[in-house]
């Protein structure tokens, strides 16, 4: 979320033609799902210029749901979430 701002505003202030977006790809679970987020936003923002890094060695560090399939997603409820960013503006 704080990309996509911080793309319009540089968008705004630069134009599209100034303006080039990076993606980075590091092993994560979600990784086809934002790689697809990212180019609509770019569509959207009508941005050319992008590039798509792999990090793969954040993969092999390991320890993290995000990109080790053995260790599960801790699901939070709606309610726990509201109240997390209640707690967090």
């Amino acid at each position: 979320m704080d990309s996509c701002v911080s793309a319009v505003i540089a968008l705004e202030e630069h134009g599209a033609e100034n303006l080039g977006l990076l993606h980075a790809s590091y092993g994560q679970r979600t990784e086809r799902r934002e790689r697809r987020a990212f180019e609509k936003i770019a569509d959207w923002l009508e941005v050319r210029q992008r590039l798509v890094v792999q990090l793969d060695h954040f993969r092999a560090i390991g320890g993290s749901a995000l990109t080790d399939k053995s260790i599960p997603f801790r699901k939070m409820s709606w309610a726990r979430r509201a109240h997390t960013a209640a707690r967090f503006p």
